[in-house]
Order: structure tokens, then sequence, then C-alpha cells
């Protein structure tokens, strides 16, 4: 079973209860493993969720897009993920468009973006994946 914490947040009002003590609840009434979802955005999360539901594991989806290194346990310079990701795009036949991959290279990046507003303007404007590789090779050199 898997719960979605965020989605919860309706209940929550009515009840005046943490998101984290419903799914604990849930857990605890039913003999199925119970997937905690939501609010998973950096490795401590995993654990401090895990801990305080007593859910069988967690995902994360949105977090995904930004930190597709989240379940690592590591932490990648952003412009080494996307490096990763063009390589992908680039090699491999009909595995992105090129507007697919700068919206996620606009995740990749957004927290990067508020230090360099100009290569935010570069990528909003790629036309190519050799337009975005440029990019990011322009935030590696930063």
């Amino acid at each position: 079973m898997n719960i979605q914490a965020e989605k919860l947040k309706i209940i929550k009002m009515i009840l005046a209860e943490k998101d984290v003590a419903i799914i604990k609840k849930v857990k605890e009434a039913v003999n199925i493993p119970v997937i905690a979802n939501g609010n998973i955005l950096y490795d401590e999360d995993i654990e401090k969720c895990i801990n305080e539901t007593g859910a069988d594991g967690v995902m994360s989806a949105e977090t995904n897009l930004y930190n597709p290194a989240l379940f690592t346990g590591r932490y990648y310079a952003c412009y080494k993920l996307a490096l990763e990701y063009l390589d992908i795009c680039m090699n491999v036949p009909n595995s992105a468009h090129v507007h697919m991959a700068r919206g996620h290279l606009f995740k990749l990046f957004q927290a990067c973006f508020s230090d360099y507003p100009d290569l935010r303007q570069d990528l909003s404007e790629a036309k190519s994946f050799e337009d975005m590789l440029k990019m990011v090779l322009s935030m590696k050199s930063k």
C-alpha cells in the first residue's frame, strides 16, 4: 500500500494530526507492506520517515526530477547529473525530445539558477541538445 502524505492534507486539517501520524496509524492497522510517499527531499528524510511512520519503505516522485541521485546517499553537482542525462539523450535513440530534456534540465538546475540567471536564459533559448550541452559546460566552469 502506498500512502502519499501530501494528499492527506485535507484529512490533516480535519483531524489536526501530522501526516506521519496518519501513515503510522495505517501501518499499524494493516498487515501488508506500506510505502510512505511525500516530503522525501533529502537522503536524511528517508530514515526519518521510516522511523517516524514504521513504513516498510519510502518513495519519491517529484524530488527525483530535481535530484535523481536521491536514493544513492551521495551528493552530486547538478552539472554532473546533467552531463550524464544529456549523454543518454544524445546517444540513445528516441530517449528524449529537446523540449522534454530542457524541462528536465530546468529542474536539475533549479537551485543553481538564482546564482547564474544568464545560464537560465541560455537554457530557455536552447534549441538542440548541443545548445544544452554548451550551457551545462558553462555551469561546470563556474
